[in-house]
Order: C-alpha cells, then structure tokens, then sequence
C-alpha cells in the first residue's frame, strides 16, 4: 500500500515540476523495487551470515515495505513545503532506522542465535545506514 502511495506522490510531484511521462513514472517503480528488493536481500545476507536459523521471508519483506512510508511523508512534504524536503528526509531516515533497530532486534533477530552480540549490532547499524542513501535517492523526484 505504501509502494502505491509512493507512485502516486512521485507521479504527482513530476506532473507539478513539469517532468511527467509514462517512462518517468515507469523508473519510478523499477527503481522502488529495485531498492525494496535490495534491502529485502541486504538484510537476508546479513542475518544468515550470523548463522543459525533463517528469518521468515515475508516478515523480512514487509519490515522493507515500511520505507516508503517514509518516502510518501518525504514526497508530500517536497510537494508542499519545498525545501524543508531535506529536513523532512532526514528525520524519516531516522525514524525509519530506530524503527527498523527495534523491530529487527525483536523479531527477526530472535531468530538467530550466535554468542557474539557484537555483530547483531553491527548488522542493526548497516541496516540503519542504508536507510540514508536508500531514501534519499527514491525520494527525490526532482532530479528525475
């Protein structure tokens, strides 16, 4: 449902700047699943070379889906407000990141069980920092 509500906002935001096609619109959802596929991949590596057991696939894949949520609050607020897009941007990466270390820290890291905790909090950085350029580029519809 996000990933819908992000085309439309992407689709609107190019219509208002005047760089709507059908191919734009088009990158938009190749690149968006690339991205969604990516971290879905990203994380999945990650939590395997842990070792011990394998997380649940579409639990991995709806906690990515949770992204462009703040990709739509970021698009909407390039729409409206302008510039103040870099700081909305911002704070959803953090937002989404805290999320993101909160929900992997309880369920899908329950999964795996190693002596060295040391790399769980690794693994839960890396993925809060890929939030950042992940976001980022998605997010942007200017420079499309």
């Amino acid at each position: 449902m996000a990933f819908a509500t992000y085309l439309v906002l992407a689709g609107i935001s190019l219509g208002l700047s005047g760089k709507f096609t059908p191919e734009a619109l088009n990158w938009k959802f190749v690149t968006g699943m690339m991205g969604w596929f990516s971290e879905v991949i990203l994380v999945n590596v990650s939590i395997l070379s842990l070792g011990g057991g394998e997380a649940p696939l579409l639990d991995m894949v709806a906690y990515a889906g949770y992204t462009f949520t703040g990709m739509c609050v970021a698009v909407l607020g390039e729409i409206t407000l302008g510039y103040t897009y870099y700081f909305i941007i911002l704070w959803t990466c953090l937002c989404m990141g805290i999320f993101f270390i909160k929900t992997m820290k309880r369920t899908l890291l329950s999964e795996v069980r190693s002596n060295d905790s040391s790399k769980h909090h690794y693994l839960l950085l890396c993925t809060t920092l890929t939030q950042f350029p992940l976001m980022f580029c998605l997010s942007n519809t200017s420079g499309t």
